[in-house]
């Protein structure tokens, strides 16, 4: 697959929220000047400048490297797309989260949350999605439903619990054989309070940082949208192709996930990586989405080689 995309339609995306929610930007762009080894620490304090504003473009220095040289204020993706690759990097390992690689849930730390790092991680996270950056790889469904649907639409599964002695005990519960309404609610409730009600602060504080420019509530709208698919016309020989390689991919994909875990190789990131030396799909704007275009090869498309 052949990924090419241009530049423009994230800067259309921030003037959106330019022309209907805001009167004047401060300043043409941020500047964030930071050092590997305490990437998050130097990002917070350029998020916390008074004169900080998610609108602008952001201007990235980093300290460790020999003759260092900004961005300046035209985002052109180098500094500004590493930084948030190491921020997003550093918070998928952090104390704030808990869990597997690919499915993490937020823990409850009292330091990070008198610091309102929690706080702080979810701007980070809607900064990295609103300034084309990579998106967060590393949340459970169990988060991504709560922070859309809230409490009441998320059902946490008992083997996203890490604390190994709370899991087993929730299992004997759930496998004793007598009373099974009962142990049905105790179970579900116990793993509700445990995942989500024991953490709520943090949890809050999270989708509050995460909300900057309204992001929470573009992705309640528009949470499973990602691709539209130009087809031919209905009952052509081309539509009936079209059908059957759409058919191809779709199974392709799911190859790829299921063989991930025996064959590395075989996976999205590395067929991204090979074809435009990026690892997930550019996180785009929610109203311009990413089309399947089966006779034209341009900038805007996507088509499959």
């Amino acid at each position: 697959m052949r990924i090419l995309n241009t530049y423009h339609s994230r800067k259309n995306y921030k003037n959106r929220f330019i022309n209907k929610d805001f009167t004047r930007v401060v300043s043409p762009y941020s500047g964030h000047t930071v050092y590997r080894e305490d990437i998050f620490n130097c990002c917070v304090r350029g998020l916390r400048r008074k004169n900080f504003s998610p609108l602008n473009n952001i201007s990235v220095i980093f300290t460790d490297i020999d003759n260092a040289v900004s961005e300046g204020a035209v985002d052109s993706g180098g500094p500004t797309r590493e930084m948030f690759t190491l921020l997003l990097k550093y918070l998928s390992n952090s104390m704030m989260f808990e869990g597997s690689n690919e499915s993490k849930n937020i823990t409850l730390y009292n330091e990070h949350l008198e610091s309102r790092n929690y706080y702080e991680a979810g701007r980070i996270i809607a900064l990295s999605l609103i300034h084309g950056g990579p998106s967060p790889q590393f949340f459970s469904k169990t988060l991504f439903n709560f922070l859309v649907n809230g409490v009441r639409g998320t059902k946490p599964h008992i083997n996203e619990i890490v604390n190994p002695e709370i899991r087993n005990e929730l299992d004997k519960i759930a496998n004793t054989r007598n009373l099974a309404e009962l142990q049905s609610i105790v179970t579900n409730s116990a793993i509700k309070y445990y995942m989500i009600h024991r953490t709520m602060s943090a949890l809050e504080q999270f989708r509050e940082g995460l909300n900057i420019l309204q992001l929470m509530d573009k992705m309640k709208h528009l949470k499973y949208v990602l691709f539209k698919i130009k087809f031919s016309e209905t009952g052509s020989n081309k539509r009936n192709v079209e059908s059957k390689i759409l058919s191809f991919w779709k199974d392709y994909l799911l190859d790829c996930e299921e063989r991930y875990q025996v064959y590395s190789f075989i996976c999205i990131p590395n067929k991204l990586t090979f074809g435009c030396t990026r690892q997930c799909i550019r996180e785009i704007p929610f109203e311009n989405l990413l089309t399947y275009d089966w006779n034209l090869c341009a900038s805007k498309n996507i088509r499959l080689v």
